[in-house]
């Protein structure tokens, strides 16, 4: 099971995935009609599978012009060398957000989930602050942001 591959996101994923325990109060939400179909976006979201697993999906949900939400599950049964693919095929995804012009990203991560807090880090993310009641359950989470240099700022510095 040590071997990932990626393909493009189903929204029939989220039926055979057993989240990691600081995500599953939003599993019931998840599995609402139509909810996996929202989270489809071509070039954007994917999915992780190992043998026949899926062991993660993820992608970037655009919210308006220049902004968009990242979005990532994980299956408890994810191997742990995983990881590191796994976390470059996120910065790849990011860097086409920003190539495409989605210049803030934004996510939030469970209030008190130290390794999701850590992984924003290494992906670029910045914390904003904390949103209290955030998800269906009630739980606090931290806001985050990766902010992409302005483009006209950046040439008028050069």
């Amino acid at each position: 099971m040590n071997d990932i591959r990626f393909r493009p996101f189903q929204a029939h994923d989220l039926d055979y995935m057993d989240l990691q325990q600081a995500q599953r109060s939003v599993q019931r939400w998840l599995s609402r009609e139509g909810y996996g179909e929202y989270l489809e976006e071509p070039e954007l979201s994917w999915s992780a599978v190992a043998g026949d697993l899926v062991v993660g999906c993820a992608g970037i949900k655009p919210q308006w012009q220049g902004r968009a939400v990242a979005w990532s599950l994980i299956d408890r049964r994810m191997p742990r060398s995983a990881w590191v693919k796994i976390t470059r095929e996120v910065q790849r995804i990011l860097q086409l957000a920003h190539d495409m012009g989605y210049r803030r990203i934004e996510a939030t991560v469970l209030a008190g989930h130290g390794e999701g807090c850590r992984w924003m880090d290494v992906l670029g993310f910045k914390v904003e602050g904390k949103a209290t009641a955030y998800d269906p359950a009630g739980n606090d989470h931290y806001l985050y942001a990766r902010v992409a240099p302005c483009p006209a700022l950046s040439e008028e510095a050069a």
